[in-house]
């Protein structure tokens, strides 16, 4: 606890003049410490609206640290409310965030009455282009969405993306208001305003009465330049009342995601940024939402009947509200009807010392694995019997599931479709962008698409023998030995895999930063990103299947050689902790393959066979719009010396 005997005027000018003064007024309104706040602000009160490197005062940091009682005061003094962080986010930015506890509440809202007073706040963008209202709406805080459009919030703003506030609803774990009908106020204001610009303000526009000095006034940083082309607002209807939302599939962003069902007139991409809103320019969003409700009325109902409660009590789990459900139910089932009827592997015969033992790797790489599917589409034209000789299949993070579908016996270029598609609409769930406040996507989805191409399905119910490698983060605090583990889930060990198949993939798949972890599990490839290296212990291993090493192939697929496949020396030679970081996950991968390629060679020599095709330039593992380059690898790639190999050794 922070004390004040220390704090004689005289010998304190360093409050005021020195970065040690405004920390120590930044810690204090960090733990709530309302008498050193309250003696640093009434005896330096130029500290009161002071923003630091960061943009930030000390009022910033007693809300973002929720310590109500310390806000209670600062409010009560002279603040600049139209201050910003470094990143654009207002004071409304970060209230958006948080649901205060109830006893605070009348502390919350006071706030945000000072500040939803002001037009150029409730619409201001961050450098996102996030308002208040998209805040507010990915969290579902209904009372403060309430509140901004009866200040006219701007409904149909977009941001950098070009997603709006109702596309940010449907981002959100509930969707708690219905956006879709609402027009934003025509009140001959720009679509957009930010309320950090360099127009001056009337002393009457600032809050609770109090007159801003000049030198108040200047400690506003000018961070959020103005755009220049606004978009003219849309015509209103001044509805106000939010009503509990019933979707229009029109409406919804997750309709525009496939290739074949996007209008030639609607632009978009298979990032899924999306240009323009499929919408008449001769209608209202309200006369063509009961056009679209009066021509899809029976399909709709059909719907609702086929859709049983129980399916929908297995996803509770997973915080999936129910109309969200019927939403991914509807894309999953288009999705998984790219399928082929399966015809699973038969059961291989037991293996005997002398036999080749066959192991098929496939590396994880996000959307870059749609190549791999076509890949082993033509080593199965060349060779019919390819995978009926195959022992073990492993692959890891997205490659789990053409590892999976393999054993199922699913037709891989169906595959191929199934995944470019599930592949683009997940990576569309944009939560956080650059994942810097919270994981980049939403892995709901996944859920569902899992759950209707392999059902309820479990590992041990797989003919052949598979293995997935997952990272456990923690055994959890129930566990006298709590600790992390590395797990390589399968089905020829006789330990019992306590997820199902979906569950099992989409931990495999749980990209730190990219997605959130699935029963506590990350991804795969944070341990190792060519499963084979794992897989092998397994099988030579005394205690795992005892394999002679003699025996054994394998052939291991990447998902790309990198473009440039080295860290430049001369930019990194005297790199401290910030610069490495950046290089870190492609340090870790590489350094990782490298070493299992190195181990591969030296334990099997010709019997191991690595197959990464150079890529053209760094693609990211969410960077879908480079998807026809990707299914063009495997469409094109010379296979010769791969089919040369497995006439040798498979």
């Amino acid at each position: 606890m922070l004390h004040l005997h220390f704090l004689d005027i005289k010998k304190n000018d360093w409050i005021k003049n020195t970065l040690k003064g405004f920390k120590l007024l930044r810690l204090a309104s960090q733990i709530d410490s309302v008498g050193v706040v309250s003696y640093i602000i009434e005896h330096y009160p130029e500290r009161l609206n002071y923003q630091d490197v960061y943009g930030k005062s000390c009022l910033f940091y007693a809300v973002e640290q929720e310590q109500w009682n310390t806000v209670k005061y600062l409010i009560s003094k002279n603040i600049n409310y139209y201050m910003a962080d470094k990143n654009g986010n207002s004071l409304l930015h970060i209230l958006a965030k948080i649901k205060a506890k109830k006893e605070y509440e009348v502390i919350y809202f006071e706030l945000v009455q000072k500040l939803i007073s002001h037009r150029r706040i409730v619409r201001g963008k961050n450098i996102l282009g996030e308002t208040p209202l998209h805040i507010a709406c990915l969290n579902s805080h209904k009372k403060l969405i309430q509140l901004l459009i009866d200040n006219k919030s701007l409904i149909h703003c977009k941001t950098e993306k070009g997603l709006t506030p109702w596309d940010y609803c449907q981002f959100s774990d509930k969707i708690c208001i219905d956006l879709s009908t609402m027009n934003d106020p025509d009140d001959g204001t720009p679509n957009s305003v930010s309320p950090f610009s360099n127009e001056s303000f009337s002393d009457s526009e600032q809050s609770g009465g109090n007159k801003l000095s000049k030198g108040q006034e200047m400690l506003s940083p000018r961070y959020v330049s103005i755009k220049k082309g606004h978009e003219t607002p849309l015509e209103t209807k001044n509805t106000k009342e939010i009503k509990e939302i019933k979707p229009n599939r029109s409406q919804s962003i997750l309709h525009l995601k496939s290739k074949s069902d996007i209008p030639p007139e609607v632009e978009t991409s298979t990032t899924l940024n999306l240009k323009e809103e499929h919408k008449s320019k001769n209608t209202t969003p309200r006369e063509e939402q009961t056009t679209e409700q009066n021509g899809n009325q029976n399909q709709e109902n059909n719907e609702k009947d086929a859709i049983s409660k129980t399916d929908y009590k297995k996803y509770k789990k997973y915080n999936i509200d129910e109309e969200k459900y019927k939403k991914f139910e509807a894309l999953a089932t288009k999705f998984a009807g790219y399928l082929n009827p399966p015809k699973p592997l038969p059961p291989k015969a037991p293996y005997q010392k002398g036999d080749k033992f066959r192991i098929l790797s496939l590396d994880g790489g996000g959307i870059k694995c749609i190549y791999q599917c076509a890949i082993l589409q033509r080593i199965l034209d060349k060779f019919p019997d390819f995978f009926e000789k195959i022992d073990v299949i492993t692959g890891v993070s997205a490659s789990s599931v053409p590892c999976v579908a393999i054993a199922l016996g699913y037709d891989l270029l169906s595959v191929e479709k199934m995944m470019e598609d599930m592949l683009c609409e997940t990576f569309s769930r944009i939560i956080n962008k650059g994942g810097i406040v919270g994981h980049q996507y939403s892995n709901k989805f996944l859920f569902v698409m899992g759950d209707k191409v392999f059902g309820d399905l479990t590992m041990d119910k797989l003919t052949r023998k598979v293995c997935i490698p997952s990272y456990l983060t923690d055994t959890g605090k129930d566990d006298p030995n709590r600790t992390s583990l590395a797990k390589f889930y399968n089905n020829f060990l006789g330990e019992e895999v306590p997820y199902s198949l979906t569950e099992v993939c989409i931990q495999s798949a749980a990209a730190p930063g990219y997605f959130g972890s699935v029963n506590a599990h990350l991804d795969g490839g944070v341990i190792i990103n060519e499963p084979c290296g794992g897989v092998l212990s397994y099988v030579i291993g005394e205690y795992g299947l005892n394999v002679d090493i003699k025996d054994i192939s394998v052939l291991s697929i990447g998902a790309g050689y990198p473009a440039i496949p080295y860290i430049p020396e001369e930019e990194l030679r005297e790199a401290g902790p910030v610069k490495w970081t950046l290089h870190m996950p492609d340090l870790q991968i590489e350094s990782r393959k490298s070493f299992i390629e190195f181990e591969g060679k030296y334990l099997l020599g010709d019997r191991f066979f690595r197959l990464n095709p150079k890529l053209p330039y760094q693609i990211d593992l969410d960077y879908c719009k480079d998807v026809e380059l990707i299914k063009s690898m495997g469409d094109n790639l010379d296979l010769t010396e791969t089919f040369k190999w497995i006439e040798q050794n498979w």
